[in-house]
């Protein structure tokens, strides 16, 4: 299994180096970040990061990993990307900033390409608008991130 925190770093890395959407966030690559748990913080807590989420700004979470029995047997892992528009700015166009962004020079969308050699591209399960406890709107992104294999038809190799 790869290392999930780099993971999460290159899928920012790679929403980093799309124009259209580095510019729904005022210029600012830096507001494309990926959480990291800090276990003697209280910045452990998903939820809270969520919650305190600043407008203008992409926050990517990993969610689980599974053992993914499909045609080539690997691990896969849920990533949810929260967007949180700037202010005076449109939601649904960040969203699509993020889902059709291209990579500088590209002319594919980034979930096409793999973010890294141990991945295939992303696939995108859902795109959601979840209501929190004060009846706040976030939005998210579900993607699912398929491991290129340790095994082939349920064999090491």
């Amino acid at each position: 299994m790869i290392d999930i925190a780099q993971m999460l770093e290159d899928i920012a890395q790679t929403l980093r180096s799309c124009p259209d959407l580095v510019a729904e966030l005022e210029d600012s690559p830096s507001a494309i970040m990926p959480y990291q748990d800090v276990a003697t913080s209280l910045d452990n807590s998903l939820t809270r990061a969520i919650y305190m989420q600043p407008n203008g700004t992409v926050l990517i979470a990993w969610q689980t990993s599974m053992l993914a029995a499909e045609e080539i047997q690997g691990w896969g892992h849920q990533v949810d990307i929260y967007t949180r528009a700037s202010r005076q700015k449109s939601q649904l166009k960040l969203l699509s900033a993020v889902i059709e962004g291209t990579v500088d020079g590209d002319f594919l969308p980034w979930r096409y390409r793999c973010v890294n050699e141990a991945l295939l591209p992303a696939r995108v399960d859902e795109i959601a608008r979840i209501p929190d406890e004060e009846g706040l709107d976030y939005f998210v992104i579900r993607t699912f991130f398929k491991e290129k294999g340790e095994y082939y038809n349920g064999m090491p190799g």
